[in-house]
């Protein structure tokens, strides 16, 4: 779409485009069980996330007591 004067000058022009849909991203994987993981401060950052985010199927102090 554009405007123009009375002289045929083009004032503005608007162009629209398609918006680029983004692709879904994967889902979350879950959190390993507290045994399969290797350090202490990935056993923390676990624990810590599922008391953030409240899970409802794990329990964070078992995190942190295997570390």
């Amino acid at each position: 779409m554009s405007v123009h004067n009375e002289n045929g000058k083009e004032l503005i022009k608007v162009s629209t485009k398609e918006p680029k849909l983004k692709p879904i991203p994967n889902p979350a994987e879950t959190l390993p069980e507290p045994k399969m993981i290797q350090s202490c401060e990935e056993l923390y950052l676990a624990g810590k996330h599922l008391e953030q985010y409240r899970h409802a199927t794990y329990i964070p102090d078992d995190y942190y007591l295997e570390g």
